[in-house]
């Protein structure tokens, strides 16, 4: 049988956990997890070279709990290990981001792992998470629902925070600590119920373990097979192209239309976290975004609290904010002058020229200007426009010009539109009319030039 020192180094190294030269703040509680990585991390810290750190945070919400910090001080100075110590009020904590103690405990220990790895260069951060606890997590998440993703697990390294004990269980831990005679103290707060993860742990746990003695064990194993399942997905979701903006994500929709469906999902979950959206879309809504993309319709959207899918022609795209739908505006045009839609997105400038350049410039149209016997006014589009395409004969509408070129439903409103007496004089960075195209007896030119803006 292996000794627990050899399983550890076997663990670390499989993982690849520990470098030489790290340095690893442990998280401390006292408890037999972390008393156990200790004796673990100080056991190859001569091969590995290590300089070792500690941490224990007081929640204050036990009497025995200064006991403890006490306990927790002494082992380390014995182990000549630096530490440090936090004392925080849980309970108030919880109250004032309206989230569980439990919850509140585990961000505040997090945000002190930060907070110590910048101000004393760990590299590192360990914690004491071990096989029944990875057991009680997938518990806990196949109770609430969770998707594949959920079914990895406790991961053994998570970018700087690395979890080297989850190769024993929790009999292990303790069989190891008494066979030694090493000291640890107990959270009588494990046995309050009043927990998800304690009824868990405490009523749950037991009866699948009369069940199946290696229940964590099946588990672990379970796990690991999920992580080589997901990264084989993940794989070919990292093949698709993703355009990340400040406010959106952007794939091409035939990209998606012909992946898999498992590769779908691990797609738009990386859409969604690229722009900051992680638990407003879950596993039903993206069903339903996936009905959408097997349908016939170019053009859709689905709304979700913080953000929007939506699919215009080839363009898939994930929003921060709902579509907007932007109000009419008109503007009577002086000749020069510049007019900037900041909400819209579009500059247009429109000035006298002598000479017609840039012509593979699409986004600069030239009139006319001998043939505009009006005022100009720059508008965006209304119903039933009407215009006659450059060289031809007969009006198209401004709708069906639009759907044709496949510009983008949430564009149309927004294109600033030249016009004269009502007439559509230029579509703005798109199309000339041709009544009022230059020709060779053209004597005055008028630009007009659209840009992006902002």
């Amino acid at each position: 049988m292996k000794t627990a020192m050899k399983k550890f180094d076997e663990f670390i190294s499989k993982h690849n956990l520990i470098k030489r030269n790290d340095k690893i703040l442990i998280a401390f509680s006292g408890g037999p997890d972390s008393v156990f990585l200790l004796n673990m991390l100080l056991s190859v810290k001569d091969k590995y070279n290590l300089h070792l750190g500690a941490f224990h945070l007081d929640h204050n919400i036990r009497e025995e709990s200064a006991c403890d910090a006490e306990f927790s001080r002494n082992m380390c100075n014995e182990s000549n290990i630096e530490f440090h110590f936090f004392s925080g009020n849980i309970i108030n904590e919880a109250a004032k981001r309206k989230i569980s103690t439990e919850e509140a405990g585990r961000i505040v220990r997090y945000e002190i792992i930060n907070e110590l790895m910048n101000k004393y260069g760990y590299n590192k951060a360990a914690t004491g998470h071990h096989m029944d606890d990875n057991a009680e997590t997938i518990l806990m998440r196949l109770i609430r629902g969770c998707g594949s993703l959920g079914l990895n697990g406790i991961m053994p390294c998570n970018g700087s925070i690395i979890r080297p004990l989850l190769c024993f269980t929790k009999k292990e831990i303790i069989d190891y600590l008494q066979n030694n005679n090493i000291p640890f103290v107990i959270d009588k707060t494990n046995k309050n119920n009043e927990y998800f993860r304690n009824r868990v742990r405490n009523k749950i746990m037991p009866l699948i373990y009369e069940e199946n003695p290696k229940f964590s064990s099946n588990i672990s194993r379970m796990c690991e097979i999920m992580q080589h399942q997901n990264d084989f997905i993940e794989h070919f979701a990292e093949r698709i192209d993703i355009v990340v903006g400040y406010d959106c994500s952007t794939a091409r929709f035939s990209d998606i239309k012909n992946s898999h469906l498992a590769v779908r999902h691990a797609i738009i979950k990386k859409m969604a976290a690229s722009v900051g959206v992680v638990d407003d879309l879950t596993y039903a809504m993206i069903n339903d975004v996936n009905r959408l993309i097997d349908s016939n319709s170019t053009s859709w959207s689905y709304d979700i609290k913080n953000c929007c899918v939506l699919r215009r022609y080839d363009e898939f795209k994930l929003v921060t904010s709902k579509i907007k739908h932007y109000p009419d505006f008109s503007y009577e045009v002086k000749v020069p002058s510049v007019h900037i839609f900041a909400e819209s997105g579009f500059c247009v400038k429109i000035y006298k020229t002598k000479n017609v350049k840039n012509l593979s410039n699409k986004f600069i149209k030239y009139v006319d200007y001998d043939t505009i016997k009006n005022s100009l006014v720059l508008r965006n589009r209304r119903e039933n426009d009407t215009f006659i395409r450059c060289n031809a004969k007969h009006h198209v509408s401004l709708k069906k010009y639009f759907i044709n070129n496949k510009i983008d439903r949430d564009l149309r409103s927004r294109i600033p539109i030249l016009t004269e007496n009502g007439n559509i004089v230029c579509v703005c960075g798109f199309e000339i009319d041709d009544r009022y195209k230059i020709t060779e007896k053209t004597q005055a030119i008028l630009a007009v030039e659209m840009e992006r803006y902002g």
